[in-house]
């Protein structure tokens, strides 16, 4: 009898130990095979945000969420951390696990101040640069910023800026002869200046522009209702290239995007100060881009031109 038990005991430890290992077991695969949707709100206006950067940490490898705002992540540990970024929201720094299905992104709008239009007849100005050459097919791990300052103590409303573009891939390609068919998403953002750096959001949530091998080359972005101020304090503009979409919507990672994006080096009298600055989307800071450490001989700036309505208070 005691023989019986005792290898009846050691039969239930054995049980208790598998029981154990498979539980274990089940919560690695579990840990590791996590798959779950979430959709990107903006905080106030509970709308979805479309085509935000989500970046992972553990191995700094990303992708943007579809046009509804929407992601998945797929066969990830609860425990690796994301990043959820955009321009003119405040970033988030996340554990999966931690994640609701439902994201809400705070925007860093800046509110601006009532003005006093003056009944005169308003004056249309164009300011901007000359385009030439220079192009530059943008990777969709970085954004471009161009901080701009008035040459003349003049206030005005931004109504339209123009992007330059270049749809051609024979700058890359020499095969490509025709520029092939494609589809692409572009972001605008305008912020304040502060110290010579961009400051607040200006606008409540990017501009999403839409080109393609059919769109003109020069893209107009109309601001006129959007009321963005422009004087002595300066503007900076930041472009970010999403990427081409496939057929279904979803940004395909690639190392070469288009449409490129003209520059331009031939100095403008129409600013007191011009300079372009970059930034990955892993991190928070504009870096200014210095054109001797890429041997260029002057300064290259976007080749932009701001339409703008000159008013008094």
């Amino acid at each position: 009898m005691y023989t019986y038990i005792m290898n009846l005991q050691k039969q239930l430890l054995r049980s208790i130990k598998l029981n154990r290992l498979c539980l274990y077991l089940a919560l690695v695969i579990y840990n590791f095979s996590y798959s779950q949707s979430y959709t990107i709100i903006d905080s106030l206006s509970k709308e979805p945000i479309a085509y935000v950067n989500v970046l992972m940490i553990k191995d700094n490898s990303g992708f943007y969420s579809n046009e509804q705002g929407l992601f998945k992540l797929s066969n990830i540990s609860l425990n690796d951390s994301i990043s959820i970024s955009c321009l003119g929201y405040k970033t988030i720094l996340e554990k999966v696990k931690n994640l609701k299905d439902t994201i809400y992104l705070p925007p860093k709008f800046e509110q601006l101040d009532d003005i006093n239009l003056s009944t005169k007849k308003p004056v249309i100005k164009k300011v901007g640069f000359k385009k030439n050459k220079l192009m530059w097919y943008p990777e969709a791990d970085f954004q471009i910023g161009m901080l701009l300052k008035p040459a003349k103590n003049e206030k005005a409303f931004v109504n339209k800026i123009t992007i330059r573009t270049n749809k051609s891939l024979s700058f890359y390609y020499k095969e490509h002869k025709k520029t092939p068919n494609y589809n692409s998403i572009i972001k605008l953002m305008l912020f304040s200046i502060k110290d010579n750096l961009p400051n607040k959001p200006l606008l409540t949530k990017p501009i999403i522009i839409n080109c393609s091998e059919k769109s003109d080359k020069n893209i107009e972005v109309d601001l006129s209702e959007e009321f963005i101020i422009y004087d002595v304090e300066g503007l900076f503009i930041a472009v970010e290239m999403v990427g081409e979409l496939d057929t279904n919507g979803n940004v395909i990672v690639k190392k070469v995007n288009r449409p490129g994006l003209v520059f331009s080096n031939i100095p403008s009298d129409d600013f007191s100060l011009a300079k372009l600055f970059a930034k990955p989307k892993s991190t928070e800071k504009w870096v200014l881009l210095d054109a001797k450490k890429m041997h260029e001989k002057r300064d290259f700036l976007l080749a932009l031109e701001l339409e703008l309505t000159l008013y008094n208070e």
